[in-house]
């Protein structure tokens, strides 16, 4: 998908060597700057694979920012005993406080973060976490018993209510994810639609809510607070706070928060690895402690559209490099395979491992 992170992110020192897009103007019809918004925007996916979303203060300004970031906080304060009602396999949560750990994104790394997940309509993705994850104690789903959809909380616990809230973020998200697939298309010499095309009949995206806490900032290793997320992403909209972190960057000149955008497994394979998915890692504070939260948006298509190389990326010099799949079954097999623990980024490789999976070899498998 298309990993967009979009909610502001504390900055750390590495900041300023970020590349930066003025996305503002690839909202907008000016001739000029847009032109300049995709000169940086193709260096910056060829290149390093993410970069900073500036300009956007029309649909994330900083107080839009702060209630986000307190309406996710307030839905994490919740006590365990609501979590464990709203929970996986029938909920929008997973967290240890609810006895549902999270998926194994990468090998060797520690499934700790607790979040609640948001998707527009049912997919494959929620879908297949529902089939696989195991029950947690008391976490039967079903509504609170002064109302909710069952899936999240009832505006008498949590207000506004969930679904409110987290959809106008969603659809704000949607608003940039469009203007970036149509800029990211533009500047690899595609069609203008090339992405935007596959968003008309239902994508699959979700909104993540993440939270982590002290020690659970770290992964097995010892040295990142979060592994790669759901490379399974066409792109990946990210933003974090962290109060140690915030409370350090006071005297930068960029703002506090950021919002980071990085390509993900469906543009490497639909470009023929000419974009490359990149994990989203966060460098510990020191010794570990304080909390982090994270408001992520994983951008998808629909679940019928076709993914693999397309034809503009595949030459005699070039042959296809990855099988085809959908959207739907990419999903699918990319959560099935989290859930068994097979883990979604090779860090040997330091490349994702869910770009490359080969579904056709997998499918004949499953036929013998």
């Amino acid at each position: 998908m298309l990993p967009l992170t979009l909610l502001a992110s504390t900055v750390d020192a590495s900041f300023s060597t970020w590349p930066t897009v003025d996305c503002g103007s690839l909202l907008r019809d000016d001739l000029a700057p847009r032109t300049a918004a995709l000169d940086d925007l193709r260096d910056a996916i060829v290149t390093r694979g993410f970069f900073y979303c500036a300009g956007v203060g029309e649909l994330f300004n900083e107080s839009y920012i702060a209630s986000m970031y307190d309406f996710s906080r307030r839905a994490h304060a919740l006590p365990p005993a609501v979590k464990r009602r709203h929970s996986r396999p029938h909920g929008g949560y997973t967290g240890p406080d609810a006895g549902v750990l999270g998926n194994v994104h990468e090998l060797g790394k520690l499934p700790s973060l607790r979040a609640w997940d948001y998707s527009r309509e049912p997919n494959a993705f929620v879908a297949a976490q529902c089939a696989g994850s195991p029950a947690s104690a008391g976490g039967s789903g079903g509504g609170d018993e002064g109302g909710g959809s069952g899936k999240y909380p009832g505006p008498e616990l949590l207000s506004p209510r969930f679904e409110d809230v987290v959809g106008d973020l969603y659809d704000r998200q949607q608003t940039l994810a469009a203007a970036l697939l149509e800029a990211i298309g533009e500047v690899l010499g595609l069609p203008p639609d090339a992405f935007t095309r596959h968003l008309a009949d239902g994508e699959l995206g979700t909104v993540r809510l993440m939270r982590a806490e002290g020690l659970e900032l770290r992964d097995v290793s010892g040295r990142w607070a979060v592994a790669p997320v759901r490379p399974d992403a066409l792109v990946v909209i990210l933003g974090e706070r962290c109060a140690r972190a915030e409370r350090r960057q006071r005297a930068l000149t960029r703002p506090r928060r950021v919002r980071d955008t990085s390509a993900g497994d469906v543009l490497e394979r639909m470009t023929n690895g000419v974009l490359r998915a990149t994990p989203h890692r966060v460098p510990l504070d020191g010794a570990g402690g304080g909390e982090r939260y994270s408001i992520i948006r994983f951008c998808a298509l629909a679940a019928h559209t076709r993914i693999a190389p397309m034809e503009e990326f595949v030459t005699p010099e070039s042959p296809a490099l990855y099988s085809a799949t959908t959207m739907e079954e990419h999903l699918r097999v990319t959560v099935e395979n989290l859930l068994a623990g097979r883990g979604a980024w090779d860090s040997e490789t330091d490349a994702s491992a869910t770009a490359t999976y080969d579904h056709a070899a997998a499918r004949s498998r499953d036929e013998l």
